[in-house]
């Protein structure tokens, strides 16, 4: 079949130039396309010559990538981290199929999964040929492929980024290794755990005076920020973090939580693979 032309057994209607009828041998099988759809991505099927703007190039691959197949989810029901990426997908409305890591049995440190996630950790995310690790490069990645919560203008964008880079930095390790501690999973005395907390409190003091004034962290909607910030924060207590003295922190997580599509970490964490 010539570029252009219309294949065999494909019949459009004039009457309905919006439609499609697509029929296939005796077999009736009627699929309806708008023809902007179709335009962007099926144009051989209706007879057009491939996308040539950059705008239905790109309409093409989101729907290759993105809708063609689920993108899969490595990690362990145990992990903030992996907790961030699966609480950012289920927030953005994206279905996503979950792989367990037993990190106990050292599944994590076996050529399979080094082949996927280079640095031996949870969490990993594979959609389609892309593999990526790292919690919060792998939330802005989700923020740019599907235009959400990753900031409206280049000033919001960059605070998101300044969020992620201080929550790394402050608050993450000083929630997850008193936790770890109080769970019997970190051996460590009471002065250790002490410090830990210490400085939890003094990141949850910045957290506070920042949410004091804003009901999110960047802008008047929900990020990427909040989910990754929040992705610790629910673990505190966890830790024997004592949240009561900071109420703008509470009121805030109350609104995350109401949030359509928001989970529990053991509600988006299953112990076993999950399609």
């Amino acid at each position: 079949m010539q570029r252009g032309s219309t294949p065999s057994g494909v019949r459009l209607k004039p009457s309905r130039p919006s439609r499609l009828a697509i029929s296939a041998g005796s077999e009736a099988v009627t699929e309806r396309w708008s023809m902007s759809r179709a335009e962007i991505f099926m144009p051989a099927h209706i007879g057009l010559p491939p996308p040539r703007s950059s705008a239905m190039l790109r309409g093409l691959n989101h729907w290759r990538n993105g809708f063609m197949s689920k993108m899969t989810l490595y990690g362990i029901w145990l992990s903030g981290p992996t907790y961030k990426v699966g609480l950012a997908l289920s927030l953005m409305g994206q279905p996503f199929a979950y792989k367990h890591v037993d990190l106990r049995a050292g599944a994590h440190k076996q050529p399979d999964y080094l082949a996927i996630n280079r640095f031996g950790q949870v969490p990993a995310l594979v959609d389609g040929d892309l593999k990526l690790c790292q919690s919060g490069s792998i939330l802005l990645y989700l923020a740019d492929k599907f235009g959400k919560m990753g900031g409206k203008t280049p000033e919001e964008k960059a605070r998101v980024r300044e969020w992620l880079f201080w929550e790394f930095d402050r608050l993450a390790s000083n929630i997850y290794r008193p936790r770890a501690i109080k769970r019997g999973f970190m051996k460590a005395d009471d002065n250790v755990h002490q410090m830990y907390v210490n400085q939890a409190t003094d990141a949850l003091k910045v957290l506070e005076t920042a949410l004091a004034k804003s009901d999110f962290l960047v802008g008047s909607e929900v990020t990427i920020a909040d989910v990754a910030v929040y992705g610790d924060v629910a673990y505190a207590e966890e830790g024997a973090i004592d949240l009561t003295p900071y109420p703008s922190v509470k009121a805030w997580m109350a609104r995350v939580e109401e949030l359509p599509g928001f989970k529990k970490y053991e509600d988006v964490l299953p112990k076993q693979d999950a399609a």
